[in-house]
């Protein structure tokens, strides 16, 4: 088996796992069982761009005990999520780049694909914060680093989005060997 088949191979069943993945947290989200009107929809979103601990404190002491057992099970998906999603961003911007001609658009494939390992990193902070709030919804932690990594995690997962589909159809359009990406 070839490195480039092998690794169009593991970007593919990244791709899966992570759809996979984000199917079974969709699914237990109505599970959270959230008391408080405002919270009930899209409440992880809300959680992560929640402009102060308190707002975030006050969400989680509306949940309940089995609302906050579903929470760590999403968690524990996310996780698996995180990994995969990012994974494959990374994966595929390896892909997309190696044989490309011009040296720019490989420096800039490496470039997004440790972007897409430290949003993975950030992500998984996230998590470890939810985590302690799921706990004791008291986190002694620094507030700031959460908010600005979450925000930092978003920005770079859109950008090795838009670039990875740009990339992509660049690629495709271009020299016609690429055809079979994932």
């Amino acid at each position: 088996m070839t490195y480039r088949l092998l690794l169009r191979n593991i970007t593919a069943i990244a791709l899966v796992v992570a759809i996979v993945a984000f199917i079974g947290m969709r699914l237990i989200e109505p599970s959270f069982d959230i008391h408080h009107e405002p919270y009930q929809k899209a409440f992880i979103l809300k959680v992560e761009f929640a402009e102060t601990e308190a707002i975030v404190v006050d969400m989680f002491r509306t949940v309940s005990c089995e609302g906050k057992r579903a929470m760590g099970f999403h968690t524990g998906l996310d996780y698996l999520f995180m990994v995969t999603i990012f994974g494959y961003l990374a994966l595929i911007h390896i892909y997309t780049t190696q044989q490309h001609p011009q040296r720019w658009i490989q420096y800039l494939g490496t470039t997004m694909a440790i972007a897409a390992i430290i949003a993975m990193l950030c992500d998984a902070f996230e998590n470890y914060c939810l985590i302690n709030w799921l706990l004791d919804s008291e986190w002694k932690g620094p507030f700031a680093a959460y908010y600005w990594l979450v925000r930092l995690k978003w920005f770079i997962a859109l950008i090795a989005a838009i670039t990875s589909s740009t990339l992509w159809v660049g690629n495709y359009v271009k020299y016609k060997r690429f055809s079979h990406l994932p």
